[in-house]
């Protein structure tokens, strides 16, 4: 048996966790649409956990896989919890099996094999499409498990059509599908240059198909359960880079640097507080101390580097929740890559005047359509309003946490409606990130660093130095 998660749980996920043992029911599945930030994760497993549904399949996006997994590994730390990676394979004898939607196909015998008991698909909109791959797939797999949960902050994300394949994987279409499409998606009769066809791109018998969707679905809101919430809440989220060859090679050329000079290198400070009465010569000291942070600054651009895609996609799939986002970048290839792929969002960068700048925030703060703003980590971390959003977002880290809260407080600051501001991290796992993560106290109301004394890129050397 394992043991209830109710006592971990906030009153408005405790609410979620009766009515989802309530509604959920075989071949009949449930929605929890809860507005990002508000703990879709935790209240599926409380779910899974109190019905005692094991084994467990959870099917996500790609760069949500090690986050379930160290979420699965927090909260149910007694089961066998594995996430399937691309080249491996499915462990049979997981509680609970984690894989993205791409990996599937691959793996989809073995998943046929395997008596699951309950379905997690997390951002459910992935299937909106009935005709795509990876909804065909889910579907297959939904008729082999009497469970089925959907997560998403977006239950219909433009047209009431999107919303059809959901419901009816989860067993919860009330009608077939012609009668879906007459009764809600708004048909209209179009030419295609070869005859007349019905589109179904519109809405209609909104009230109906809302009072439908309700006997299944539960949606909060952030400011439905701020009381509940405390004013910063932090979401470390473990990705992988893909260049993560390049990443190692970078490192052991950094280790045999360090096995040449020796652990001295490692104990230099800044000019400023050089030790006098050091054996090294003091021009010694300065040309380590800048070889160290030429070798550790390489390093953060791999990192960065192998962030770019990743950061795209994860911005690109919180914008599906239409509320607003801050990004803070580090590295200018990040902004970059981010205000390329975004066209038209809001941006405070290093390269933009001053009157640009106040722009960008002006238009970020006051126009609902923009919804994104790229911000440089150096040049938009002080001074700035930017209270339209209470999601803040940091692609990678730096390495001052005097500064991540700086950012954070641009969100966090008077005239903030919502009350409760989210902070999202995805740090590369098997990299000095790591260590940079766990230096950081999250939890903590201003975010504190504990270094005794030391320099934070010496602290975080010597620990990659023992393998994080």
């Amino acid at each position: 048996m394992i043991n209830s998660l109710r006592p971990v749980l906030r009153p408005f996920q405790e609410e979620c966790l009766d009515w989802g043992c309530q509604k959920l029911k075989k071949t009949r599945g449930i929605l929890i649409a809860d507005q990002p930030g508000t703990g879709k994760t935790l209240e599926s497993l409380a779910i899974i956990a109190e019905r005692q549904l094991f084994p467990a399949l959870i099917i996500c996006p790609a760069n949500l896989r090690l986050n379930w997994l160290r979420e699965v590994q927090r909260w149910l730390p007694d089961i066998k919890a594995q996430a399937v990676l691309s080249g491996g394979g499915c462990d049979k004898t997981a509680d609970v099996l984690i894989i993205n939607y791409e990996l599937l196909l691959q793996n989809l015998v073995t998943l046929h094999s395997i008596p699951f008991q309950v379905m997690v698909c997390d951002e459910f909109h992935y299937v909106k499409s009935p005709g795509s791959k990876r909804s065909i797939l889910v579907r297959e797999l939904s008729q082999r498990i009497a469970y089925r949960i959907g997560l998403t902050g977006t239950p219909i994300q433009n047209r009431p059509i999107e919303a059809l394949n959901q419901i009816d994987i989860l067993g919860r279409l009330w009608c077939s599908h012609d009668q879906f499409r007459e009764q809600y998606c708004g048909p209209t009769t179009v030419w295609n240059g070869y005859k007349h066809v019905q589109e179904y791109k519109g809405s209609s018998n909104e009230l109906g198909l809302h009072n439908m969707m309700q006997s299944f679905t539960i949606r909060r809101r952030k400011q439905d359960v701020l009381p509940d919430l405390p004013e910063k809440q932090f979401s470390v989220i473990p990705v992988e880079i893909p260049n993560m060859a390049e990443y190692r090679k970078a490192e052991a050329d950094f280790r045999q640097w360090v096995a040449e000079f020796g652990e001295q290198s490692l104990e230099l400070e800044y000019q400023d507080s050089f030790d006098l009465d050091s054996e090294l010569p003091f021009a010694q000291m300065k040309r380590l101390q800048a070889e160290k942070l030429r070798h550790f600054s390489k390093l953060r651009g791999i990192i960065a580097a192998g962030k770019e895609q990743i950061a795209r996609d994860w911005v690109a799939n919180f914008l599906e929740s239409d509320e607003k986002l801050l990004v803070f970048a580090l590295h200018i290839n990040v902004q970059q890559a981010l205000v390329k792929a975004f066209p038209g969002c809001a941006h405070v960068l290093g390269a933009d005047s001053m009157q640009n700048r106040m722009a960008n925030v002006d238009r970020f703060q006051t126009d609902p359509d923009c919804r994104l703003a790229v911000l440089s980590m150096q040049a938009a971390a002080e001074g700035l309003t930017l209270t339209a959003a209470s999601d803040v977002y940091f692609p990678e880290l730096g390495w001052a946490p005097g500064h991540i809260e700086q950012c954070i407080d641009r969100a966090h600051r008077i005239g903030q409606q919502a009350d409760a501001v989210n902070g999202y991290f995805t740090v590369a796992i098997n990299t000095v990130e790591e260590s940079v993560a766990r230096l950081l106290d999250w939890k903590s109301e201003t975010i504190s660093l504990a270094t005794d004394g030391k320099l934070l890129v010496d602290v975080l050397i010597s620990q990659m130095l023992k393998g994080y």
